[in-house]
Protein backbone atom coordinates (compact mmCIF):
# COMPACT_ATOMS: atom_id res chain seq x y z
CA UNK A 1 0.00 0.00 0.00
CA UNK A 2 1.36 3.35 -0.99
CA UNK A 3 0.62 6.52 0.34
CA UNK A 4 -2.46 7.79 -0.79
CA UNK A 5 -3.42 11.53 -1.58
CA UNK A 6 -7.32 12.96 -2.06
CA UNK A 7 -7.19 16.45 -4.30
CA UNK A 8 -9.56 18.94 -3.01
CA UNK A 9 -10.71 21.77 -5.63
CA UNK A 10 -9.41 25.34 -3.39
CA UNK A 11 -11.14 28.64 -4.58
CA UNK A 12 -8.62 30.11 -6.13
CA UNK A 13 -8.28 27.47 -9.16
CA UNK A 14 -6.09 25.38 -7.78
CA UNK A 15 -6.09 22.11 -6.25
CA UNK A 16 -4.90 21.11 -2.29
CA UNK A 17 -3.62 17.52 -1.88
CA UNK A 18 -4.18 16.28 1.96
CA UNK A 19 -2.87 12.95 2.65
CA UNK A 20 -5.40 9.98 3.94
CA UNK A 21 -4.55 7.05 5.86
CA UNK A 22 -2.97 3.91 4.12
CA UNK A 23 -5.16 1.96 2.10
CA UNK A 24 -8.27 4.50 2.88
CA UNK A 25 -8.49 5.40 -0.82
CA UNK A 26 -8.92 1.73 -1.51
CA UNK A 27 -11.55 0.64 0.65
CA UNK A 28 -13.47 3.65 -0.37
CA UNK A 29 -12.92 2.16 -4.16
CA UNK A 30 -13.62 -1.42 -2.98
CA UNK A 31 -16.66 -0.21 -0.82
CA UNK A 32 -18.37 1.74 -3.75
CA UNK A 33 -21.08 -0.51 -5.71
CA UNK A 34 -20.35 -0.79 -9.39
CA UNK A 35 -17.15 1.23 -10.03
CA UNK A 36 -14.92 0.06 -11.64
CA UNK A 37 -11.17 1.58 -12.43
CA UNK A 38 -9.27 0.38 -14.92
CA UNK A 39 -6.28 -1.89 -14.65
CA UNK A 40 -6.33 -1.07 -10.52
CA UNK A 41 -9.31 -4.28 -9.70
CA UNK A 42 -8.35 -6.17 -12.48
CA UNK A 43 -11.29 -7.45 -14.35
CA UNK A 44 -9.70 -8.85 -17.54
CA UNK A 45 -12.67 -8.79 -19.21
CA UNK A 46 -13.41 -4.87 -18.45
CA UNK A 47 -10.16 -3.58 -19.14
CA UNK A 48 -10.10 -5.92 -22.63
CA UNK A 49 -13.59 -4.30 -23.62
CA UNK A 50 -12.45 -1.02 -22.53
CA UNK A 51 -9.21 -1.66 -25.22
CA UNK A 52 -12.08 -2.95 -27.74
CA UNK A 53 -14.15 -0.01 -27.42
CA UNK A 54 -10.75 2.68 -27.85
CA UNK A 55 -9.79 0.46 -30.36
CA UNK A 56 -12.79 0.51 -32.42
CA UNK A 57 -13.55 4.35 -31.84
CA UNK A 58 -9.66 4.57 -33.69
CA UNK A 59 -10.15 2.45 -36.23
CA UNK A 60 -12.27 4.85 -38.45
CA UNK A 61 -10.17 8.30 -38.41
CA UNK A 62 -6.79 6.12 -38.42
CA UNK A 63 -8.06 4.02 -41.44
CA UNK A 64 -9.44 7.32 -43.30
CA UNK A 65 -6.23 9.11 -42.84
CA UNK A 66 -4.50 6.29 -44.07
CA UNK A 67 -6.71 5.80 -47.35
CA UNK A 68 -6.56 9.41 -47.86
CA UNK A 69 -2.37 9.24 -47.75
CA UNK A 70 -2.44 6.10 -49.91
CA UNK A 71 -4.74 7.57 -52.66
CA UNK A 72 -3.17 11.08 -52.73
CA UNK A 73 -1.40 10.42 -55.87
CA UNK A 74 -4.82 9.95 -57.44
CA UNK A 75 -6.72 12.20 -55.99
CA UNK A 76 -3.51 14.84 -57.22
CA UNK A 77 -3.88 13.97 -60.57
CA UNK A 78 -7.66 14.47 -61.17
CA UNK A 79 -7.32 18.24 -59.33
CA UNK A 80 -4.77 18.58 -62.07
CA UNK A 81 -7.24 17.67 -65.03
CA UNK A 82 -9.77 19.61 -63.32
CA UNK A 83 -7.81 22.94 -63.75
Amino acid sequence: MHNSFIALPAKNGTFQRVAVEKGAVLDTLYGTPDFYMTGKTRNKTLDKLGLVIIAGGLVMPVGHGFLRFLSRNIRKRREDRHE
